[in-house]
């Protein structure tokens, strides 16, 4: 807290008028300069009790939604518990870390907050910088008051980009998906009949042979999987070994930045769920999460591309207790594709298992993996996915 101008000026006045009642013996004078001394004290007191407690903003809306490099807005109301005797001005607005904001006034206290930033994410909690003043300005005081509700989802390009038409050629569509090979239309899945079987498929001269009244129906099977599971995994505090010289300016360090990583993670995994869902499949990202209040594994189904952006964006909901090594093996085992970054597999237990399955791994500089195995696709953000997520789809 500290003096305005106003209120220096006012102090000058009441020494002033203190010393001539003073030197003249004019007990009013004397009088008058007490009381304003103690008017300033009373405005010091309510100035000082002024806090982040005693504001509240309340953001219309407080999730927004764009694509990134694209503008959002939403209007601020600021709301102080003392208004009667305090005056609050805005001094200035903190956004989330790589979120460009600027604000204009539109009403008493409600301001106008156009954002918009060059990485895609989620990006969460927002912070209103008010210089209160007393209604006599004398004094003044910044506070800082935080939103943590507030959320920016920033979805990243790739959703938008033209997809071709084409489908794999399927031996043919049925009841059940297989990754078996095969070349004929003759390939079948055998399987006891059931009460949803269609009687049509019931092969009646093997059930004629069979040495039991059971009944024994043909499954058509498909060469497209009706499922592809994603993966992604992330090490802990995968960038806490940073040098302070890699830190320092974001432009030459971009392979090291924690929003470049997310935007490419964004990226990579829109383009390859966009690709996936042309070809016809659905999808299950996986990733470990809080489950019922545990350290677990979150899957998400996404069966259009309002879900995949739903859940792209889901993947920034970190766990509680900040872990996420707790059950990244079993991310691992359960995807047909991994999405990580080139940090990721420096983990030398990790690396081995990632190995094992189709890869998508982020380009990171000042980094080395441990190991890259020979399905691994290395992105940098240019390269065209479609062929390694349809070697994915036919395997």
């Amino acid at each position: 807290m500290k003096l305005t101008a106003r209120g220096r000026d006012y102090f000058q006045a009441v020494i002033i008028l203190a010393l001539l009642s003073v030197v003249l013996d004019a007990n009013v004078m004397l009088a008058l300069a007490l009381t304003l001394a103690i008017v300033a004290l009373v405005c010091f007191l309510i100035v000082r009790s002024v806090s982040e407690f005693n504001t509240v903003l309340v953001f219309d809306p407080s999730r927004l939604s764009s694509f990134k490099g694209e503008e959002a807005q939403t209007k601020v109301h600021v709301q102080l518990l003392r208004a009667r005797w305090v005056r609050a001005g805005v001094g200035a607005v903190e956004s989330p870390s790589g979120v460009e904001s600027k604000f204009t006034i539109s009403a008493e206290n409600t301001l106008s907050i156009r954002m918009k930033t060059r990485y895609a994410g989620r990006f969460e909690g927002f912070a209103v910088r008010l210089q209160v003043t007393d209604i006599l300005n004398l004094f003044s005081k910044e506070i800082a008051t935080l939103y943590a509700d507030f959320r920016l989802d920033s979805l990243p390009v790739s959703l938008l980009a033209p997809i071709p038409t084409s489908r794999p050629m399927p031996l043919t569509l049925g009841e059940s998906s297989t990754r078996s090979p095969g070349s004929s239309l003759e390939l079948y899945a055998l399987d006891q009949y059931q009460p949803y079987s269609e009687t049509k498929n019931v092969l009646w001269k093997r059930v004629a042979r069979m040495p039991d009244e059971r009944l024994i129906v043909r499954i058509r099977e498909s060469s497209i999987p009706r499922l592809i599971r994603i993966g992604f995994i992330a090490i802990d505090n995968r960038f806490r070994d940073l040098t302070l010289s890699e830190k320092v300016d974001q432009q030459e360090a971009v392979g090291t930045s924690e929003l470049f990583w997310k935007d490419m993670i964004c990226e990579s995994l829109g383009a390859v769920g966009n690709l996936i869902l042309s070809l016809g499949c659905e999808i299950e990202i996986s990733h470990t999460g809080e489950k019922e209040e545990k350290p677990g594994i979150v899957s998400e189904t996404v069966n259009d591309f309002g879900d995949l952006a739903g859940a792209i964006m889901n993947l920034w909901e970190a766990p509680e207790n900040g872990e996420r090594n707790e059950n990244l093996f079993e991310v691992i085992a359960m995807s047909d594709i991994i999405i990580c970054g080139m940090r990721d597999l420096a983990d030398e237990s990790i690396a081995p298992a990632v190995s094992r399955k189709p890869a998508l791994v982020i380009s990171e500089k000042w980094t080395e993996p441990a190991y890259i195995g020979r399905q691994a696709f290395v992105y940098t953000g240019v390269e065209d996915l479609k062929q390694f997520v349809v070697k994915v789809v036919d395997r």
